[in-house]
């Protein structure tokens, strides 16, 4: 587990909820963690992924469930609304509880 600074904390989680959103991932149309990773992520970014999106978990903002192939990841739907003020969200400053490895 890598260690992760605040603001790239923030940055990736606003890029994989915008990605989950874009995708319209809630439920039934989930996405493997490989295919999040591959999805417009910078070098140096995609080691940090797997710890945020399981710290997304932890907030229940990002729901997981096991498949065939590994773990598919998808929005809450219960957090809707706040899932959409992240995502409108401009710069480095967020609304989102920060937990740091």
């Amino acid at each position: 587990m890598a260690k992760v600074k605040k603001s790239e904390y923030i940055i990736i989680s606003k890029k994989i909820i915008r990605l989950l959103l874009r995708e319209t991932c809630w439920g039934k149309g989930s996405m493997y963690l490989d295919n999040i990773k591959k999805s417009g992520f910078k070098d140096n970014e995609i080691p940090l992924v797997e710890d945020i999106i399981n710290a997304l978990v932890k907030q229940r903002l990002v729901m997981k469930k096991k498949h065939k192939h590994g773990w598919k990841y998808f929005l809450n739907n219960e957090k809707r609304e706040k899932l959409f003020s992240i995502a409108k969200e401009i710069g480095k400053t967020s609304g989102l509880l920060v937990f740091i490895f």
